[in-house]
């Protein structure tokens, strides 16, 4: 028997059991769609913080899979560890055939199923798939044992996805620690010369020019070159205005959480420009910028910096010079910064590169997985 085409309602079932939150253990395990990973994985932490006992929640047992069905979170999914309660957002698949589960789980990641579920999204404000049409869409089915030695080979690579994740997850937070812990305070200012602020661009049709960051380039707190939008080819910028390696910059506005996210430029990158919104901070000679950066990374700092932002309820946040100039951070003198900027920069570094390999293990993903649904591996 060779490989079929068939409906993804003949190999799985939803399952639309509920149960009254009343009705629920507050122990249970919850996952939300924020629980889920691009890339899938399998569910095995407990979410009892997320539980709430309004409602009913749908439930699922162990080697069920969770299927975002809600835009932007149609390519995350994970198989359940262990019984638990989930979101009405997220579809719950249940085999029914004896076919690989793993398999079924990497085919609803791929390329391949994404477009045939792109095509049966509806609704505006909310976009998603219903269960009915994701039930209907196409599965190229091989024979048990050769769906088992695909899972494998991708689950393979998905494990060393993980484990890169895992390490740099790890170096963030190291990072964060390294900041010093001391009695004594300063104010920011203390450490900066001066400030540099960017341009209000507007955004242009054409691409191939230069390009103006946007604040989601740090909110991360490293920095993203493709959070960038195109100008017009026939600005010329003044040389304030470019981007430049080891520049330390800082997001003003932002929501409550976000807002004074900052991250180092880690490489050269030409026609690439700072929009009004984030700022430079020259800092003054004696001072190690990723001993700062380091500092402004922790989250006491964050936390003082969201304090001192202006702004109403949920909307974005925004904090002046003298403000951010003012919140304190440790106070550290030369020899400690020195020290302190190198285990940083290491880390950095470190970090950097376990990003770069991260990123050829998902191209690798990616290839794997478009040859095997196309029945070339």
């Amino acid at each position: 028997m060779g490989w079929e085409m068939v409906k993804l309602g003949d190999v799985a079932e939803v399952v639309t059991k509920k149960v009254p939150g009343e009705n629920l253990d507050p122990a249970t395990p919850y996952f939300g769609l924020e629980h889920l990973k691009t890339g899938g994985g399998i569910l095995g932490n407990s979410r009892a913080d997320a539980f709430s006992l309004k409602g009913g929640k749908p439930v699922f047992e162990s080697g069920d899979i969770l299927f975002g069905r809600l835009r932007p979170n149609l390519r995350k999914a994970a198989i359940a560890s262990a019984p638990g309660t989930c979101s009405g957002d997220i579809t719950i698949l249940r085999m029914i055939n004896g076919d690989d589960t793993h398999y079924l789980l990497h085919f609803l990641l791929s390329g391949f199923a994404f477009a045939q579920i792109n095509r049966h999204i509806n609704g505006i404000n909310l976009p998603r798939i219903n269960n009915r049409d994701l039930l209907e869409i196409k599965v190229p089915l091989p024979p048990l044992e050769e769906q088992q030695r695909i899972a494998t080979i991708l689950e393979t690579v998905e494990e060393a996805i993980r484990a890169e994740e895992q390490s740099i997850s790890k170096l963030e937070t190291l990072i964060k620690n390294l900041a010093p812990e001391t009695n004594r305070t300063v104010p920011i200012g203390e450490y900066v010369e001066r400030i540099v602020s960017g341009k209000s661009i507007k955004e242009h049709s054409t691409s191939g020019g230069p390009r103006v960051l946007k604040i989601s380039s740090t909110t991360s707190g490293y920095f993203k070159p493709e959070e960038s939008k195109p100008l017009d080819p026939s600005y010329e910028p003044p040389e304030h205005h470019r981007v430049q390696e080891g520049d330390l910059l800082v997001s003003r506005a932002n929501t409550t959480e976000l807002v004074g996210a900052s991250a180092i430029v880690d490489q050269p990158y030409e026609n690439l420009l700072l929009p009004d919104k984030l700022w430079r901070l020259v800092t003054k000679d004696s001072v190690d910028p990723f001993f700062l950066w380091a500092c402004l990374q922790h989250p006491l700092t964050r936390n003082a910096i969201s304090k001192a932002s202006s702004g109403s309820g949920g909307s974005m946040k925004n904090i002046s010079q003298t403000n951010f100039l003012s919140v304190e951070i440790p106070d550290v003198d030369a020899a400690l910064q020195t020290t302190v900027g190198n285990q940083v920069r290491t880390a950095f570094h470190q970090r950097a590169l376990r990003s770069s390999k991260l990123t050829l293990l998902r191209e690798l993903y990616t290839s794997l997985s478009s040859r095997a649904f196309s029945r070339e591996l």
